[in-house]
């Protein structure tokens, strides 16, 4: 792949770049997300969690909670691409970095329309445009994130204390199982291995497929 190389232009752990002002879903790859987002850690720094375990344990939220299969009649999304928004929620800080909500509230004060937040908004929708996911702007995505924030704002507090009862997982773990999370639902498999369940319907929406 060419690129053009100036000073918004970053380069990736897997040898790819990307433009922050001018992003492409071309430069997006699954491993390059699992390997940055295991290495940043919640609240800029001051827990052991990383933010693919984070993202993992927001995914697993949103499978377990009563509402999901409510969600997925009423949307029309497949099971496949809600759990895939919610473990790819945070997927752009692997390109923007963690951006504490603190810090995002401050940007807020001194820049009323924060900028911030639109490049993160502009890395987030070609990352759906990578892994054929709703656009950020329709319904349907904006409900199953919803559910993810309703799943986030549960871990908040869990993350903020996570290391005192429970030891996190290390960067390799994290980086591993966010990996292949990530492999089974872009690959044909049933979602059956995200989280309490064992039985799945024949297809995602509970039809024939």
């Amino acid at each position: 792949m060419t690129w053009k190389y100036n000073h918004t232009t970053m380069g990736m752990h897997g040898g790819a770049h990307l433009d922050l002002l001018a992003p492409m879903s071309t430069s997006i790859y699954p491993s390059d997300i699992a390997h940055a987002l295991a290495r940043i850690f919640r609240f800029t720094g001051h827990t052991d969690v990383t933010v693919a375990e984070h993202s993992v344990q927001v995914m697993w939220a949103v499978y377990a909670s009563p509402g999901f299969l409510p969600l997925l009649l009423e949307t029309g999304i497949t099971a496949r691409q809600a759990l895939l928004i919610a473990l790819l929620h945070d997927a752009h800080e692997a390109y923007t970095g963690d951006i504490s909500r603190p810090m995002n509230n401050a940007i807020v004060e001194i820049a009323k329309d924060n900028p911030v937040s639109t490049i993160k908004r502009r890395v987030q929708r070609v990352i759906h445009d990578r892994f054929n996911l709703p656009n950020t702007e329709e319904a349907s995505f904006r409900r199953v994130m919803n559910a993810v924030a309703l799943g986030d704002r549960k871990l908040l507090e869990a993350d903020r204390w996570r290391g005192r009862i429970d030891p996190p997982w290390t960067t390799e773990q994290a980086e591993r199982r966010f990996n292949n999370y990530l492999d089974k639902l872009l690959s044909n498999e049933k979602c059956s291995f995200v989280g309490q369940f064992t039985e799945w319907p024949d297809n995602e929406m509970g039809d024939a497929s």
